[in-house]
């Protein structure tokens, strides 16, 4: 049976090692200790042989029937009680045995517990404590002694020097000098605070440029895609439907399929006509779409439909009331349908 550690202590504290006792014959039957006594105690300190107890030294008592419940007892040892100079120290662990004792009629000896003095992260300044919250946080209102302001709940850290170097800093963040980028020269930015870094070359090959507004935009090219022939549509790279799911799943966390609502709810099946296949089906936020925000960038996720006109795919929808577009080009639609996602 392993033996019980009771924490970590100082020399001011009294240790309490708590112990049952239980019958021989029926080991779920707790029983007293009929001969227990404070001399019957030994501590051992570092696993020298040379222990401590009672017999010769105060400062260790024992109560038999903790609050009158046979079988339950415990020992308590008083760390301030020195006679014994230099035996209760910081830095050391020590561990308690009872000898000679009778329970049920048998003479036992058995280890009951074990502590340490000093042995742990304990705050230095008399008076202080180290206060650890639920979620972890420790309070750093003193660094090394010296205080320290904070901001909602982070400490405030002086970035005036850094590395033995005088930094300048911005709302918390410090300025690092980017007059040397890997051994080279950067030009002074344009834009304060972001180093200009050379686009002409892109992994050793010549990148053009187009500028906008003023700003300039390297070039890349979009001949080749993970070595296959991409086309291009005003100015944006084409991917094959037939190879690549160019359809945007979406990044909500309730996942919407065909049968969102009841069994073929949202499947795309023309009132009195047929249910249409290979159809385009958007969805947008109702306030979006009703505000005549249409293009590309509002769709928060698409599929295409199969067979019997159900989802090929599902989307992935935040909360919310939205609006489906379902149309195929040239033939069917755009029809229209509102949901609401919960």
């Amino acid at each position: 049976m392993s033996v019980a550690f009771y924490g970590d202590y100082d020399t001011t504290e009294t240790v309490v090692i708590p112990f049952n006792a239980f019958s021989s014959s029926d080991p779920s039957a707790s029983v007293t200790v009929t001969d227990l006594i404070a001399t019957d105690v030994e501590i051992y300190k570092d696993g020298s042989l040379t222990e401590r107890n009672s017999a010769t030294y105060s400062g260790i008592a024992v109560d038999v029937d903790v609050d009158g419940t046979a079988g339950a007892h415990w020992v308590t040892i008083d760390l301030s009680d020195d006679n014994d100079m230099g035996f209760y120290v910081a830095g050391s662990r020590y561990s308690v045995k009872v000898v000679g004792v009778t329970i049920d009629g048998a003479t036992i000896n058995a280890w009951i517990g074990a502590f340490s003095i000093g042995c742990m992260l304990r705050p230095t300044d008399a008076g202080r404590t180290l206060g650890v919250t639920a979620t972890g946080e420790v309070d750093v209102g003193a660094w090394s002694g010296v205080s320290v302001s904070n901001s909602s709940g982070f400490p405030s850290v002086n970035v005036c020097g850094w590395r033995g170097c005088t930094v300048c800093g911005s709302c918390g963040v410090p300025d690092v000098n980017v007059c040397k980028w890997k051994g080279a020269v950067v030009p002074t930015p344009t834009n304060a605070g972001y180093p200009r870094v050379d686009t002409h070359y892109w992994q050793n090959e010549a990148v053009g440029g187009c500028c906008v507004g003023g700003v300039m935009y390297p070039y890349t090219s979009t001949q080749r895609w993970l070595t296959c022939a991409v086309g291009v549509h005003n100015g944006l790279p084409c991917v094959a439907a037939c190879t690549v799911c160019s359809c945007v799943i979406g990044l909500g966390s309730v996942s919407v399929d065909t049968d969102y609502g009841g069994y073929n709810n949202l499947a795309y099946i023309i009132d009195g006509g047929p249910a249409v296949e290979d159809a385009l089906i958007q969805a947008y936020l109702k306030t979006a779409y009703d505000a005549g925000n249409r293009t590309r960038n509002y769709v928060k996720a698409e599929t295409r439909t199969g067979s019997g006109g159900r989802w090929e795919k599902e989307m992935r929808l935040d909360a919310g009331v939205y609006t489906l577009v379902f149309y195929k080009q040239g033939e069917y639609g755009p029809d229209l349908k509102d949901i609401t996602v919960a």
